[in-house]
């Protein structure tokens, strides 16, 4: 079996708009399907926040989704592969539709590279209070409630691939 891909080194704002474009519909179909659990315009800030991460290349991981009692009930994690390879492109959506969330809430998550927290806590300070929508403080990574989690969608543009890994409570 052989694997083709592309390798590439320039990764750009537009791409990074690009990529952030597929997160921006799978949280716009989240809105849609969840009516008041996620705003239009806290759609509109994730993504901005996305942007500005990946064109810095300061993005590693994103979780959106719907916790209750603490615990993740549904989770979209988008981890970023900075590698150079490309394997593919898929289409964004296939968002579940019929997930109970009496009682949830809407929650994200940021997971930062090794170069954002390589810089000095002033500077991280000072780019997330001029670039981005809000400045993420002091969380700890949630827990999952019982349910299965697979890697279901690979989001790829100019050497910068994110894969979506979909978690179901079960």
């Amino acid at each position: 079996m052989t694997t083709t891909g592309t390798l590439t080194e320039t990764f750009t704002r537009t791409d990074a708009r690009f990529l952030a474009s597929r997160i921006a519909s799978d949280l716009e179909q989240v809105h849609i399907f969840y009516p008041g659990l996620l705003s239009a315009e806290a759609v509109a800030d994730h993504i901005r926040e996305v942007v500005e991460l990946l064109a810095y290349r300061y993005m590693d991981c994103a979780d959106y989704g719907f916790k209750r009692n603490g615990e993740w009930i549904f989770r979209l994690r988008y981890k970023v592969r900075w590698d150079g390879w490309v394997v593919r492109n898929d289409e964004s959506g296939g968002i579940p539709a019929t997930i109970n969330t009496v009682g949830a809430v809407f929650n994200s998550y940021m997971q930062y590279t090794d170069a954002f927290n390589a810089l000095t806590t002033e500077q991280r300070l000072a780019f997330k209070k001029t670039k981005l929508p809000w400045v993420r403080v002091g969380a700890t990574e949630t827990p999952l409630a019982t349910g299965p989690s697979a890697s279901c969608k690979t989001y790829g543009r100019n050497g910068v691939s994110i894969d979506r890994n979909l978690f179901i409570a079960s």
